[in-house]
């Protein structure tokens, strides 16, 4: 009798503390710090148990408590980040939702509550519109997540800087669509060209970033190399005009040319540069002193 009576006891405590918690999540649903500050006190008392109920009610998994945990610490960083890089509150089913689906996308694909809603929230905070490449924010802190893991592991990461050459020709003589257009079809190009783990980004107007990880300067030469030459046969008709596509490219490797994020982007940058400079058209290695920002 007194086992039954502790499990209905525990069984009335995990309904009470599902209850609260279910309230806190619907204060403010679109500011995840907001909901976070409610979630504090069952957070500090019973940790695991709330961590379960909040992950189950966010988005329908189940996890071990230690499993549980983990996860939640990381959805927490990662609603930082995401309201920091979008400039506006994010609440925590968009930001659980977006975690699941891109930061740990191993994990079985979340239930999203009100789909449409967290779909079109999730793409807008991470994709370009135009491309379908990852914006910059989102690539920033892929890229700097796979940095980290690279330097935990050995691991080398390769950094390609794509420029189109032609691209205010295209604008001046064919107008701004037909420039998105061919903005269009580059990030074609990449997405299409790129590996799955490959990490690609419109990182500004006309420039492009190809992230590969766990590829060292050899071999991701290769992978910029038949890049580039796709990029530079690109042919299309837009309104009875004939385009076509013409880029430069800058390399460089983590850590043969750079120990950190920063620095590797600035040195590909530069080796962009140096590929303006001798006439366009063209993929350069960055050669040099190890760069640290």
């Amino acid at each position: 009798m007194n086992i039954i009576h502790q499990d209905t006891a525990q069984a009335r405590k995990t309904a009470l503390l599902q209850k609260e918690i279910l309230a806190s999540l619907s204060f403010a649903p679109g500011d995840s710090t907001a909901q976070c500050e409610l979630l504090q006190p069952f957070l500090k008392n019973t940790k695991k148990e709330a961590c379960q109920i909040i992950l189950n009610n966010l988005v329908q998994l189940q996890f071990t408590q230690e499993n549980a945990c983990e996860h939640w610490d990381a959805i927490v960083k990662h609603a930082n980040s995401l309201q920091r890089s979008l400039d506006r509150t994010v609440g925590l089913a968009t930001v659980a939702c977006d975690y699941f689906s891109t930061i740990n996308p191993k994990l079985t694909s979340p239930k999203l509550i009100e789909y449409d809603r967290l779909e079109q929230a999730i793409k807008s905070a991470h994709l370009d519109y135009l491309t379908g490449l990852l914006s910059r924010g989102a690539f920033q802190e892929l890229f700097e997540q796979e940095i980290s893991r690279a330097k935990r592991h050995k691991h080398n990461v390769t950094l390609i800087f794509f420029d189109l050459d032609n691209f205010k020709e295209v604008n001046d003589t064919h107008g701004h669509l037909a420039g998105d257009e061919t903005l269009k079809q580059v990030g074609k190009i990449l997405l299409e060209s790129k590996r799955m783990e490959d990490i690609a980004c419109r990182y500004g107007g006309d420039e492009f970033i190809v992230l590969l990880p766990e590829t060292d300067k050899f071999m991701g030469n290769l992978v910029a190399e038949k890049m580039h030459q796709r990029i530079n046969n690109l042919r299309f008709d837009y309104k009875k005009h004939h385009i076509h596509g013409q880029c430069s490219a800058g390399l460089a490797s983590f850590p043969q040319d750079a120990n950190n994020s920063e620095a590797l982007i600035d040195c590909a940058d530069k080796a962009l540069y140096q590929a303006k400079e001798q006439g366009r058209n063209r993929l350069v290695l960055f050669s040099g002193d190890v760069l640290a920002a």
